[in-house]
């Protein structure tokens, strides 16, 4: 089923839009490595421990229907409604994907698996949202 939860009642804010972002940015604060985060990492785990970039290998993880992992406490899931007809209301009890602050309530999954997985490489591991990347020369493959 679609539905569109950025078309709201009057008088409210649609499920996406920047004002639900700014309120859940500020519930559930986020850093998602960037592109140049990863390569700087790397770059120095690669000149400290003195191997070739070359020699490096990457590993990528990524949690199946993580945002369907997230369940709405019952008192919390009005919140979460969307109207599919005058007298029909969606009503949801998971998170899911396509919700602007998805990744934001993802947050505290995602430092615990970058932490999981650190320990078991040898090298630098850095997650966005649901998605786990290791680096690690080749001889401290797992």
């Amino acid at each position: 089923m679609l539905v569109d939860p950025s078309n709201p009642s009057e008088g409210h804010h649609p499920l996406n839009c920047p004002e639900v972002k700014t309120i859940g940015k500020d519930l559930w604060p986020l850093q998602l490595p960037t592109i140049e985060d990863i390569l700087v990492a790397l770059v120095q785990h690669a000149r400290a421990s003195g191997h070739p970039i070359s020699e490096y290998r990457i590993c990528k993880e990524d949690v199946s229907n993580a945002f369907g992992c997230n369940k709405i406490a019952p008192e919390d899931a009005a919140l979460f409604c969307t109207r599919l007809t005058e007298t029909l209301v969606m009503m949801h009890y998971y998170n899911n994907f396509g919700h602007i602050i998805g990744p934001h309530i993802f947050g505290p999954l995602s430092r615990c698996m970058t932490e999981a997985v650190q320990a078991l490489v040898s090298g630098i591991v850095k997650t966005n949202v649901d998605d786990s990347n290791a680096f690690f020369h080749f001889v401290n493959a797992l």
